[in-house]
């Protein structure tokens, strides 16, 4: 699709908490020798909508809704733990850390999805479960070789990464580049409600 970009919108998560997590990444072999294809350093975020080729002319739309959200929103806090795989450890496509969330991040992405709908954004139905993705299993990966790094993060799927305190939402734009998306903000939301 021609004048557009492919963009999502999500939650950051902080230097610290990356560099954690790229420690797990580190432990676990997560490389593509393994059969892996890590998220860059510094990318992980929590997706909360895929928007995929958006116009540009549809862009200042989508952000007036992010900063019309944003003004109702008060901050809060998520629990970044625990390790897991989609479909499951024994079939993984996706390996993830986990999130303890608030009813305020369901509430967040419930409204972002009805307020884009009308642009063209169809609502995702499928159930929540929102995560930070760490690595994507290669089609035709070695399976001995991805068991092996999953067996470590087996061993280690009670981590607790730390809190967050999430103050804003972020649209990004997703560059697909050789060796991984690379992810660059196009507008970011500061939350100002205030707590009643």
């Amino acid at each position: 699709m021609q004048n557009s970009l492919r963009c999502f919108i999500a939650l950051e998560i902080p230097e610290e908490i990356q560099k954690s997590l790229v420690k797990v990444i580190i432990m676990a072999q997560l490389i593509p020798a393994n059969g892996f294809r890590p998220v860059r350093s510094g990318m992980v975020h929590v997706t909360l909508k895929f928007l995929g080729d958006t116009t540009q002319s549809t862009i200042p739309e989508i952000e007036q809704i992010l900063s019309q959200i944003a003004d109702s929103q008060t901050a809060f806090q998520l629990q970044i733990k625990g390790l897991g795989a989609f479909a499951s450890w024994d079939h993984p496509r996706t390996v993830w850390a986990g999130l303890a969330y608030p009813p305020e991040l369901r509430d967040l992405t419930a409204q972002i999805n009805k307020r884009v709908e009308p642009l063209g954004f169809p609502i995702d139905n499928r159930s929540f479960s929102p995560h930070l993705t760490l690595a994507r299993v290669q089609e035709g990966a070695d399976f001995r070789r991805v068991k092996q790094s999953i067996e470590v993060l087996r061993q280690n799927s009670n981590l607790f990464f730390g809190n967050i305190t999430v103050t804003r939402l972020v649209m990004y734009q997703s560059a697909l580049q050789r060796g991984g998306s690379n992810y660059t903000p196009v507008s970011t939301h500061n939350f100002s409600g205030r707590k009643v």
